[in-house]
């Protein structure tokens, strides 16, 4: 009777620990992040997931006083495309030291400075950075 209560035992352990294995490989596979990349050639910040929420922070001296809240008012639930040269009224843009809302024609980013770019779409997953730095020109690049 011992070694039957022994074997169901193991039995259970080993189904315990196959259901824990196959729901980590579950979220790992449909678990969505924030990753996103810079594409120079088009000016875009991409996403395979989203691209909600977003901030840019001013790294320089000249520009320390540009940083903004960006997040997605548009009916588009993940949208994972943002012409920076060209941000919508899709987004609410708000400043991050006193949560006032701006115009989007008041979103300058200044050239010759670098720019942090954080996407928060996801708040289940770490953020995700990429710095980068606007010409004199006006023309991205990511550093």
């Amino acid at each position: 009777m011992k070694n039957v209560i022994k074997l169901l035992l193991i039995l259970l352990g080993t189904i315990v620990v196959a259901f824990l294995i196959i729901s980590l490989i579950f979220l790992m596979i449909t678990g969505k992040s924030n990753a996103f990349s810079f594409d120079e050639k088009n000016q875009l910040l991409k996403s395979k997931n989203n691209l909600n929420t977003i901030q840019i922070i001013g790294l320089d001296a000249e520009c320390s006083n540009d940083c903004y809240f960006l997040k997605n008012n548009s009916n588009q639930q993940n949208k994972k495309l943002i012409k920076l040269n060209n941000i919508t009224d899709n987004f609410i843009i708000t400043k991050c030291n006193n949560d006032s809302q701006i115009h989007i024609n008041d979103l300058e980013l200044k050239p010759n400075c670098n720019y942090k770019i954080i996407n928060t779409s996801n708040p289940n997953a770490e953020g995700a950075t990429i710095i980068i730095y606007k010409d004199k020109n006006g023309i991205y690049h990511q550093k």
